[in-house]
């Protein structure tokens, strides 16, 4: 009689649902992916199996503005990134009141109004982003997150004059996440957000 015996997706699915599998920002129980796989093994054999991540970042509507593309001060600096939208993005934000920044100076609108910003960003546990726009007074934005190698997002309500604009991003007391991009969308009607800190 033969020892050996098929591998079942099954019982794989049954033994990997207590972890859970991270893609694009998300996390999803292993559970909910579907896969199959089979195999021949020995009696009370083992097989490994390494679980790759595969994705692509969707393109929200709007206008992207990569973080990379900005103009950086002080110690910030560009780094690879595979999950990122474009490969790359900007970390050692902050810690310094006047640099240690990244800076978009070419966020164009049609008209004066309220939009929406979609903040791309990068961080393991809790750090903040303060970002100011056309030199006004500054914003803090309170982010969480699980890993610098996996973009998170958040959507704020930023108010834009008419053509061009300039958005900057740090953190003078400490470290801030690392900035992946910034999306503007929206035709300036957009409703203010609450629940954000602005000095």
């Amino acid at each position: 009689m033969s020892n050996e015996r098929p591998g079942s997706s099954g019982a794989i699915l049954a033994l990997l649902t207590q972890h859970r599998f991270a893609t694009c920002g998300l996390t999803l129980p292993l559970a909910v992916l579907s896969f199959s796989f089979s195999a021949m093994l020995p009696g009370h054999g083992s097989r490994l199996l390494r679980f790759r991540r595969s994705c692509n970042v969707v393109t929200p509507e709007g206008q992207s503005y990569e973080a990379e593309s900005g103009i950086l001060s002080g110690s910030a600096a560009v780094y690879q990134c595979a999950a990122c939208s474009a490969g790359a993005k900007v970390g050692y934000l902050g810690a310094t009141k006047a640099t240690n920044t990244v800076t978009f100076s070419n966020i164009h609108v049609d008209r004066a109004g309220t939009y929406r910003m979609q903040v791309d960003y990068l961080t393991e546990g809790p750090r903040a982003l303060v970002f100011t726009v056309n030199g006004g007074p500054s914003t803090t934005l309170n982010l969480g997150g699980g890993s610098f190698n996996l973009p998170a997002s958040t959507t704020v309500s930023v108010v834009l004059q008419k053509g061009l604009n300039t958005i900057t991003f740090g953190n003078p007391p400490t470290y801030a996440a690392d900035l992946d991009r910034i999306v503007i969308s929206g035709d300036g009607n957009a409703v203010a957000a609450s629940g954000i800190d602005d000095v």
